[in-house]
């Protein structure tokens, strides 16, 4: 199974390079799948009969176009996520804030990580054909490559002229204080997940355990509703922390463990404890601590959700995870968020698998907290950059678009660019390139780019 692609030897009849030939990639589509070949591919390996899935099929289609519709981030299952969103101008006063500035609706799809995996996996064969369509030369690599997102592809990518706008499901996270410092009220937040990502000992674990009370902070305050949570039991009765590696006694079960929390935890969900019990695979009443890894921390968060906690904090909860266990550790996420009014807080090395699930990110290095945004707003603020110029600029034009990672091969230049494509596009185009693309950074490469910032690279570290 590959990925088929054709480079044919073209004839440029725009820009720097009109009237030259060059050989221009491109994707070759052997067949369109139509929508009733899949319902009755779909249905002869599921084993129900067409009609069945193709109501199944209309209904799931109606569920998603009207939940996007009313502003969520809708999962198509085994797929992704799809949600709307606009292309809008950005204004300078609020006075001039009107629907005209919208410039174009959009549908935008997010694969899951297993599609992602797939297709960084996926070889890639390329087909040369000449200008006159002869095969010249045939490539073939099973090479990883990196998995760009259609929503990130320069040419459906974010709104270069102000950002992408969803409407009605940005929901912040709470519970985010600095380790080294300040003060953190969780009785004042929206629900939400937030994703606090660092360095190794940079103080991600250190931080949760602050903010579930189980260490107190050298200085400043950690508030529920007005009231200290370090050794407060009230109050912790509405946070719950899954450690990296969780605590359980050598005769815990999660039978005896329920009938402690029953009597520790005032909003216990007796259902929902029974209802996790028959979705995750454990026996409720074998011993927690002769299980795997993963089992234990499956355990652990069966137990934190059946306690309903209005705040719930997770240090590496995916570590030891299968990915069918991970597809539902998520939703179970998710559900809980919109339904009981959650707030998530993870502790995470592993940005890319949160990048679909969390809505703010925090970055912490050596207890210190280098940044901490939405995902969709730290996302617009850095760009990728690849441009060849006809006349190499000297280093003062890289500072004045605000460069702050640069590569280059001869007269192609590979760029990290703090700023929106609105202020330093107008200013690449004047240089009059042969060649210009912009793309948004992924979340891993935004933590190589601000650690390396601070200090924290590769070179440094060896």
């Amino acid at each position: 199974m590959a990925i088929n692609l054709k480079a044919k030897e073209t004839l440029i009849q725009v820009g720097e390079l009109k009237g030259k030939y060059r050989f221009v990639l491109g994707t070759e589509l052997y067949s369109k799948l139509s929508e009733s070949k899949v319902i009755k591919e779909a249905a002869l390996r599921s084993g129900v009969s067409r009609g069945v899935m193709q109501a199944c099929w209309d209904a799931a289609g109606e569920v998603i176009k009207a939940w996007a519709t009313e502003g969520h981030s809708v999962a198509i299952p085994g797929l992704g996520t799809m949600r709307f969103g606009v292309r809008a101008k950005s204004v300078e006063t609020v006075t001039e804030v009107a629907s005209g500035l919208i410039t174009a609706r959009r549908v935008i799809f997010t694969p899951n990580v297993d599609i992602k995996d797939e297709l960084q996996r996926t070889a890639i064969q390329i087909t040369c054909y000449d200008k006159d369509g002869n095969v010249i030369k045939k490539v073939t690599s099973g090479d990883k490559g990196d998995v760009e997102e259609p929503d990130n592809s320069p040419s459906g990518g974010d709104n270069p002229s102000g950002g992408d706008t969803q409407g009605g499901s940005g929901t912040q996270g709470g519970g985010t204080g600095n380790p080294s410092g300040g003060n953190t009220d969780q009785g004042n937040t929206d629900q939400g997940k937030t994703d606090t990502g660092g360095s190794n000992g940079g103080g991600k674990s250190t931080l949760l355990r602050i903010l579930s009370g189980v260490f107190d902070a050298d200085s400043g305050e950690v508030k529920i509703n007005g009231q200290n949570i370090y050794n407060n039991p009230s109050v912790k009765g509405e946070c719950f922390f899954i450690p990296d590696f969780p605590y359980f006694s050598n005769s815990a079960t999660l039978e005896n463990t329920a009938y402690l929390y029953r009597s520790l935890y005032p909003n216990w969900n007796e259902n929902a404890f029974r209802q996790f019990c028959s979705v995750f695979p454990i026996d409720s009443d074998a011993k927690i601590i002769d299980m795997s890894k993963g089992m234990q921390r499956q355990a652990a968060l069966i137990l934190a959700i059946s306690t309903c906690p209005r705040y719930l904090l997770l240090d590496e909860i995916f570590d030891g995870l299968d990915p069918v266990v991970r597809r539902l550790v998520k939703k179970i996420l998710i559900d809980n968020v919109s339904a009981n009014d959650m707030t998530v807080v993870i502790a995470s090395h592993n940005l890319r698998e949160l990048e679909e699930l969390c809505d703010r990110i925090c970055l912490i290095h050596k207890g210190k907290l280098l940044l901490e945004r939405e995902i969709d707003e730290i996302k617009l603020g850095l760009r990728k950059v690849q441009v060849a110029f006809t006349e190499v600029p000297d280093n003062s034009f890289f500072e004045e678009i605000n460069v702050i990672n640069l590569w280059r091969n001869g007269n192609i230049f590979n760029l990290t660019i703090r700023g929106t494509e609105d202020e330093f596009m107008p200013k690449l185009e004047e240089r009059k390139p042969l060649y210009i693309s912009a793309v948004p950074m992924t979340l891993e490469e935004i933590f190589i780019s601000e650690m390396g910032a601070a200090g924290y690279d590769a070179e440094n570290i060896i």
